[in-house]
């Protein structure tokens, strides 16, 4: 304290860094919902282009295993013929 009345006080501070915090959005609602539409889309389209690969095999292998019966019956008829006998046993 000084003579004439007055005193002088100190004060400090213990840290002065100041952390400062700021949210935003990264995504919107609708951006959200376009990017699972888009994925499931392109998941969706994978499996039916997958499932059209699996009918055309489907269908061109029910053609070959026609084709070898019907080959294979017109063997055996002509041998039939052949050996004289029009059974089909």
């Amino acid at each position: 304290m000084y003579k004439d009345g007055r005193s002088k006080l100190y004060i400090t501070l213990g840290d002065t860094d100041v952390t400062v915090e700021e949210e935003y959005t990264l995504q919107d609602f609708s951006a959200i919902v376009g990017t699972l539409g888009g994925s499931i889309g392109i998941f969706l389209g994978w499996s039916l282009l997958d499932l059209t690969k699996l009918a055309g095999e489907a269908i061109h292998k029910a053609k070959e295993v026609r084709r070898r019966v019907a080959a294979a019956a017109s063997a055996k008829i002509f041998l039939t013929r052949q050996a004289g006998t029009d059974s089909f046993e």
